[in-house]
């Protein structure tokens, strides 16, 4: 069950809403303004997420500039085409 918290209300009870979150496994909404803002969940839940998001976050920062090319296909394939081009094991060094 997800619990609502004002954020003056989180102030006050910050050390009991960290204690059933991690004992509990609670999970908490904080508004301000009555807006939901953030949650509050326990580290495990939480830690694959955020796993995710900065994985994704990472792969297209990598190869956001390469997104809307229209000559690559496959990344990986372009990738190692290039690669194999510009090796010196076949004779290539950068032209």
């Amino acid at each position: 069950m997800k619990n609502k918290l004002s954020i003056k209300d989180t102030r006050k009870n910050l050390s009991e809403i960290v204690e059933r979150v991690s004992v509990g496994k609670e999970v908490f909404i904080i508004t301000k303004f009555g807006k939901e803002k953030v949650a509050v969940v326990p580290i495990n839940r939480a830690n694959t997420n955020f796993e995710e998001a900065k994985r994704k976050s990472a792969l297209k920062s990598t190869f956001g500039s390469w997104e809307k090319r229209n000559d690559i296909a496959s990344v990986k394939a372009f990738s190692k085409k290039l690669r194999k081009r510009l090796s010196s094991r076949y004779g290539k060094i950068f032209d």
